[in-house]
């Protein structure tokens, strides 16, 4: 029983701390992903859940993008290392990130590691 408690309770609390989106990731070299998850919560950490990044990348990762400001529904980073599967990834720097996130949708685009990445989305709730 108190463990069933604690599940509702940690599930209330995601809900209230963060947005919850599916959509679609490109890449520049044009391979795409659907049904990608992505969350981003108040303090500007996006995260992408079980993304690869290429056709005949072997292994989904978890991607935190952390630090992303927003203001006004504008998201904008610059130099920002993700984390990949709990891991730092300099080599992988997040630039010129720019988008827009609100209620309902998710739209941006970065250079992730110099590549461009595009992802667009809408939200669960």
């Amino acid at each position: 029983m108190r463990i069933r408690i604690l599940l509702i309770l940690l599930l209330a609390w995601v809900s209230v701390t963060g947005t919850e989106y599916v959509g679609t990731m490109r890449m520049e070299s044009g391979y795409t992903l659907e049904d990608v998850r992505v969350t981003i919560d108040d303090d500007g950490t996006i995260i992408l859940y079980r993304v690869k990044f290429a056709r005949m990348m072997p292994l989904r990762v978890d991607v935190v993008i952390p630090r992303v400001e927003q203001q006004d529904q504008q998201l904008r980073a610059e130099q920002i290392i993700p984390v990949v599967d709990d891991k730092q990834h300099p080599d992988r720097m997040i630039t010129n990130l720019r988008g827009t996130a609100d209620s309902k949708t998710i739209d941006f685009r970065c250079l992730f590691g110099g590549k461009e990445m595009h992802y667009w989305g809408k939200s669960l709730q």
